[in-house]
C-alpha cells in the first residue's frame, strides 16, 4: 500500500518519488521521463541562478527542495550521459552558490537558514563538491552561529542538550530530517559520522534532539 502511494505521487509528477519507483522497479519508460525531467529542470534552475542578481534578490532560489532533487539525481545517475551529468551538476552548483552568496546578504529564522544548509549539503554529497559540503557542515554563519552549518547549530541552538531554541515545530518540520539526511549522505560519501557527533558546548547530538521530541511527546 505504501509503495502504491509512492507510485501515485510519481505519476502525478513528483521527481523524487519517480526516482524511487525507478530504483525499485527499473521501469524503462519512467526512467526516460525521469532523465528528461532532471536534465530540463536542472537547466531551468541553473539558468535562473546565473541570471539572478544576488544583491537585489538574495533569496531567489533559497527555498527549493534541492536535497530531494539531488537525491533523485543520485538514484537516476545511470540514466544520464556523461555530458548530461556534467550539465546537471554545473546547474546544481550554480543554484547552491547563489544560495550561499545570498545567505551572506539576507537572513531569516535559524530553522529556515539551516534548511538552506542541509539542502546545499545534500547537493554537495550527490555531486561530490567539497565546497558545498564544507559550507553545510562548517559555515560559522554570516549572521552568527545560530544561522550556520551543522556544527555551529549544534553548538548554539540546542538548550538543555535536547531542545531547539525556537518553537518546537520549527526544527521538527524543517531541520531534523535534514540532519538525518546529511548524516546518512556523509556516512556513505566518506565515512564521516554525524550521527555520533556530540557538541562540546551544548552536549547536543542528532540523537539528543530526537530524544527531546520524544520527551515532549
Amino acid at each position: 500500500g505504501l509503495f502504491e502511494k509512492v507510485r501515485k505521487a510519481a505519476d502525478e509528477g513528483s521527481q523524487s518519488d519517480a526516482a524511487l519507483v525507478y530504483a525499485i522497479t527499473g521501469d524503462k519508460a519512467l526512467g526516460e521521463r525521469l532523465r528528461r525531467d532532471i536534465v530540463n529542470n536542472a537547466r531551468y534552475w541553473g539558468e535562473r541562478a546565473r541570471a539572478a542578481d544576488v544583491k537585489s534578490r538574495p533569496e531567489e532560489l533559497a527555498w527549493g527542495e534541492w536535497g530531494r532533487f539531488a537525491w533523485a539525481y543520485d538514484l537516476a545517475w545511470e540514466l544520464l550521459s556523461d555530458e548530461e551529468r556534467k550539465a546537471v551538476e554545473n546547474d546544481l552548483r550554480a543554484v547552491c552558490k547563489h544560495i550561499i552568496e545570498g545567505d551572506k546578504i539576507w537572513t531569516t529564522t535559524p530553522n529556515l537558514v539551516f534548511g538552506k544548509h542541509h539542502n546545499v549539503g545534500l547537493v554537495g554529497y550527490a555531486i561530490g563538491d567539497p565546497e558545498l559540503i564544507d559550507w553545510a557542515l562548517n559555515d560559522p554563519g554570516s549572521f552568527g552561529p545560530s544561522k550556520g552549518g551543522f556544527y555551529a547549530v549544534l553548538d548554539s541552538m540546542i538548550q538543555d542538550g535536547h531542545f531547539w531554541a525556537e518553537a518546537p515545530i520549527y526544527a521538527l518540520h524543517y531541520d531534523v530530517h535534514g540532519m538525518l539526511a546529511l548524516a546518512e549522505a556523509a556516512r556513505r560519501y566518506d565515512g564521516t559520522d554525524l550521527y555520533s557527533y556530540v557538541s562540546r558546548k551544548t552536549g547536543a547530538s542528532i540523537k539528543s534532539i530526537i530524544d527531546g521530541y520524544i520527551r515532549m511527546a
